[in-house]
């Protein structure tokens, strides 16, 4: 059973579930997407490590595909006592006798809305989220 960690400065709380999943909200905004499901856990935001070299690709969560491939990492996330702010540092280390070249990728579908607006129209709400790539700082 996936349990839960809470965090929160008294504005900006995250919500955080063993299985990787979770969700940021900012006083009544919901910052990531999330729906309660205890069969997928498919919804929030993830972390996503992939292997290089034979194109494993695992939840940084998942401890037992680290201990498979000699990697162990730790995944630090906090929230600001001040500043409305949420703050991830991800750490990998390498057990093994053998080089591994590594790809983190984070995820998760932003809402900038009340999570009640967003649960009864997501998809309305979708068109009005607009990312992009800025190449000069490679974000």
């Amino acid at each position: 059973m996936a349990q839960l960690k809470l965090l929160s400065n008294g504005r900006f709380h995250v919500a955080l579930m063993t299985s990787g999943s979770g969700q940021s909200e900012w006083n009544d905004l919901a910052i990531t997407r999330w729906r309660e499901d205890a069969a997928l856990d498919s919804w929030g935001s993830f972390l996503f490590m992939r292997c290089d070299t034979d194109g494993a690709v695992w939840s940084a969560f998942d401890t037992a595909a680290f201990g498979l491939r000699g990697l162990r990492a730790t995944l630090e996330v906090a929230v600001d006592g001040n500043e409305d702010v949420e703050l991830r540092r991800l750490c990998i280390t390498n057990g093994s006798h053998r080089l591994a070249e590594l790809s983190a990728t984070s995820y998760a579908e932003l809402v900038l809305a009340p999570a009640a607006t967003d649960a009864a129209h997501p998809a309305f709400n979708k068109l009005f989220v607009v990312t992009e790539i800025d190449r000069r700082s490679g974000v």
